[in-house]
This record gives C-alpha cells, sequence and structure tokens, in this order.
C-alpha cells in the first residue's frame, strides 16, 4: 500500500515537473514570437507555409524555390512570390516565382504549418510560427522525462532547463523550420524506444519506428532519426527490431519520392541532383584541398545561430556542447552511449547530405547537447574539480555574461577581466591543491550559484536578443525595426 502511493506520488511530480517545463519553454519561445527573428530573416518559413496551406486548400502544392529554373523549364510556374521573399536585409531585391507543385522538401511539416494558417485565418508568422514553438516546447518536456530515464530526474530537468533557456534554442524554435518538426518525432520516438526496452512490447517498437519516419518526412535530413533509432536497436543487439524499425522508417520515407513519382520524376530528379550539389561529400570533397575540407566540415559542426553565414564560431554553447559529448564518451556508459548515437547519426548526415552555411541546420543536434550539457554540469556541481570548472566558466559563463561587460572592459582591459576570471576561479584552484571536505562544499555552493547565474543570463539574453544581436552585429546586417 505504501509502495502504491510513493509511486503514485512520482508519477503526479513527473506529469506536474513535465507542464512546467513545458510552460517555462513556452513562455520565452512566444516573447516577441511574431516579430523576431524578422520576416526576411529565413524564406524557409514561407516556403513551408506556402506549400502547406496550398497542399490543403487546392491539393496542389506551390511555394518559392530556390530552383525555379527547373520548374520554369515544366511550365510549373503559379505566379509571382509575395513579400517578403525576394527582399533581403542588404536592400537587394529580386524577384523569385511561386511554383508547383512544389517538390523541394518532403510535405509533413508544410501541411502541419499549412494547417496553422487555415485555422488561424492568416498566412503570417502569428499563425506559421505556433506549431513550431508548441512542438518545441513539448520537446522541452519529453527531454526532462528521456533525462529521468537515461539517468535521473536532475538530469531530466538540468537537460529541459539547457532546452528551455539557452538563447540560440529559442530563437530558432521559434521558427518554422522543418527542423523543429525533426526534434519533435526525433524525441518522441527516443522516448518511446527507451520505454520498449522498459518492457518489450512490440507495439512501443513499432511507435517509435513510426514516429522516426515522420521526423524523415518533415525534411529529408531527418533520416537521421531513422538511423538513430536503428543504431540504438542495433547496440542493445536487437537485430530484428533493428530491421523492423528501420524498415517501417523507410517505408514512411518513401512516400517523398513517391510525391515526385505522382507529379512529375524528372522534376523531382532534377531538385535531388541540385540538392546534392550543396553537400561536402557528394559533391565538393574532390574539389577541396585538405585545408578546404576541414574548413568546411569546422562550418557546419560550429554553425550555431546562423546569424553571420562566414564566421561559425559565435555561440560558446554549441562549443561547450561538443565538450560535453566528448565527456560522455570520457565517462561512458549505456545511456550515455545512446546520446552519443544521437549526435553521431545527426553528424553523419550533416556531413554527408546537407549543404553548409545555415545554422538551423543545428537544430536536430539541440536535444543531444542538452542532455550531455546536464550530465556534464551535474557532475560538475557533485564533483568539481580543475579542468571541468575551466572549461564551463571560460566557455559558456563567459560566453553568456559577456554581454553584461561593457566592450571596453573586455577589449581595453584585458588586466581586470583576467583578474575578475581568477576570482571566480578561486575556489577551484584552492580545491586543487587543499582538497578538504569544506572547500569541496564550498566549491558545490559556488558551482550552484554559478549555474543560476547561467540560467538568469540566458532568459535575460533571450529577452534581449535582438538588441544584443544588433549591437555587435549591426554594421553587418543591420536589424528590420
Amino acid at each position: 500500500m505504501k509502495k502504491d502511493i510513493i509511486n503514485k506520488f512520482k508519477s503526479i511530480s513527473t506529469i506536474v515537473i513535465f507542464f512546467v517545463i513545458f510552460f517555462l519553454a513556452l513562455f520565452l519561445r512566444l516573447y516577441n514570437y511574431e516579430n523576431y527573428p524578422d520576416a526576411r530573416f529565413n524564406w524557409d518559413e514561407w516556403a513551408f507555409a506556402w506549400c502547406g496551406e496550398s497542399l490543403l486548400l487546392s491539393n496542389k502544392p506551390a511555394s518559392w524555390s530556390a530552383y525555379e529554373k527547373i520548374y520554369i523549364t515544366y511550365g510549373y510556374v503559379v505566379g509571382l512570390a509575395p513579400y517578403p521573399v525576394g527582399y533581403t536585409r542588404f536592400g537587394f531585391e529580386r524577384k523569385y516565382l511561386l511554383v508547383g507543385p512544389w517538390l523541394d522538401h518532403p510535405w509533413l511539416f508544410a501541411i502541419i504549418t499549412g494547417l496553422a494558417t487555415i485555422l488561424g485565418n492568416e498566412c503570417s508568422f502569428t499563425t506559421i510560427r505556433l506549431p513550431a514553438i508548441l512542438m518545441t516546447s513539448f520537446c522541452a518536456g519529453l527531454i526532462y522525462l528521456i533525462g529521468k530515464k537515461l539517468h535521473d530526474h536532475k538530469i531530466g530537468i538540468l537537460a529541459s532547463l539547457f532546452f528551455s533557456f539557452v538563447p540560440s534554442i529559442v530563437i530558432f524554435n521559434r521558427q518554422a523550420l522543418a527542423e523543429n518538426g525533426i526534434i519533435f518525432f526525433t524525441l518522441i520516438s527516443f522516448y518511446l524506444i527507451l520505454k520498449y526496452f522498459d518492457n518489450h512490447r512490440k507495439r512501443w517498437l513499432y511507435f517509435a519506428a513510426i514516429s522516426s519516419g515522420l521526423a524523415s518526412l518533415c525534411k529529408v535530413s531527418g533520416i537521421a532519426s531513422i538511423i538513430f533509432i536503428a543504431a540504438i536497436l542495433l547496440y542493445k543487439k536487437h537485430y530484428q527490431s533493428a530491421f523492423i524499425s528501420f524498415a517501417i522508417g523507410i517505408i514512411l520515407f518513401m512516400i517523398y519520392p513517391l510525391t515526385g513519382i505522382i507529379y512529375n520524376w524528372n522534376v523531382f530528379y532534377r531538385i535531388l541532383l541540385e540538392h546534392s550539389k550543396r553537400t561536402l561529400v557528394l559533391s565538393n570533397w574532390l574539389n577541396l584541398t585538405i585545408a578546404g575540407f576541414i574548413d568546411q566540415i569546422l562550418k557546419r559542426v560550429f554553425l550555431a545561430t546562423g546569424f553571420i553565414f562566414d564566421v561559425y564560431i559565435i555561440d560558446w554553447w554549441v562549443i561547450f556542447s561538443w565538450i560535453s559529448a566528448l565527456y560522455l564518451n570520457k565517462n561512458s556508459n549505456e545511456q550515455n552511449h545512446f546520446i552519443l548515437l544521437g549526435i553521431i547519426s545527426n553528424l553523419v548526415i550533416l556531413l554527408i547530405l546537407i549543404g553548409t552555411e545555415y545554422g538551423w541546420y543545428m537544430i536536430p543536434f539541440y536535444p543531444f547537447f542538452c542532455l550531455a550539457n546536464a550530465y556534464f554540469i551535474n557532475k560538475f556541481i557533485k564533483e568539481t574539480n580543475l579542468i571541468d570548472a575551466f572549461i564551463f566558466i571560460f566557455t559558456i559563463f563567459f560566453g553568456s555574461i559577456r554581454w553584461f561587460l561593457s566592450s571596453e572592459f573586455i577589449n581595453n582591459s584585458p588586466f581586470f577581466f583576467r583578474i575578475f576570471f581568477l576570482i571566480i576561479m578561486a575556489p577551484y584552484i584552492i580545491k586543487y591543491f587543499f582538497p578538504l571536505k569544506k572547500i569541496e562544499n564550498i566549491c558545490m555552493i559556488v558551482s550552484m550559484i554559478l549555474f543560476c547565474i547561467l540560467l538568469i543570463t540566458f532568459i535575460v539574453n533571450t529577452l534581449n536578443f535582438k538588441d544584443i544581436f544588433s549591437q555587435f552585429y549591426n554594421s553587418r546586417i543591420p536589424i528590420i525595426p
């Protein structure tokens, strides 16, 4: 009886925490979501919205395309693309066309976004961004449940807090981008496959496989989800289940080429060829020097916010996340290997199939990064050592609070900045030389305080992201009021 009451209490507390996290994530994603990023930052949002709306209303998907010359060749022109497509921040203007049937990407996320425009009776950021915001806020809760299953509730909460508050995650989650659909279905698959390992009921396996297939129908890069779930099953030596999962996912993905067969295979095939010209391995590697090849890889794995396309080390959270991933490998166990398989699956797709330059291609990494961040932070607080303290403070901590330090202090007063850094590091340095219990407790308290400060700076930075971005990059890309 007592055990049943405890289990019921745990279930209720899990549900409560899930919804608290959901609403925390939802608040930041909703804040000024219809205005920033502005209407001309990413035209892909309009592509998915217009495609979905026209598909649902007329059964003929129409949208703008970077490959409009292919559509023109076959007479698939609907009309001129409306504002803002064709207008850039640099004052350059070009008339783009609406083309249809639009076959640039699978249609699932487009349908979800298009449904929002129809229900909202308008095609604007007020409507088209809401599905992505709701889906990714739900993802924050899913990350808590996954972290709790993999390790414990502390890891789950820490991971969900990262996903809820990291500015670059929040800014991208606001946008009607298919990658947000990918992480939604991928995390559902991940959670369901963990439930399958709990009781080996086949229904969880089938549902997980279906969800991974749906991720691939948001965008081709969602194939990483199919690979990820199959890889977990192979890791657990469930070979038959891995085959079943992979087969179901691929069968669902085949809906995309099926649309090409139904409408016009020649158009579909030529678009795939054009897509391949943007990839690293399939198109560019023969033309690159070793230095150029390494540069291309770095541009992919370190892209974070995507606001400056030719500068890739601009978000220290991403640097910290890759270090956290390496930390998982160092402290290897089955649960950490699952997270690493998620990162590796997406990395394979990123390096082989996806073009360079756009920061939102990193969105599928974000849930796994947050789980890695949580593992690192949990160890950092409980078992603080000098190296972990240096990594945390030098990367993500200063990377966040630097927005509150004047550029004069950082750039013109390096001596005082170094003193400031040493003051924060002092407890950990002392502990290194004098590993006493009392000093360990002090370090634990300091670590908790620094982490709380970090979360506060995440929130403040997100609320003021437009001003921060304008402060540092206004000379390059002016902000639209």
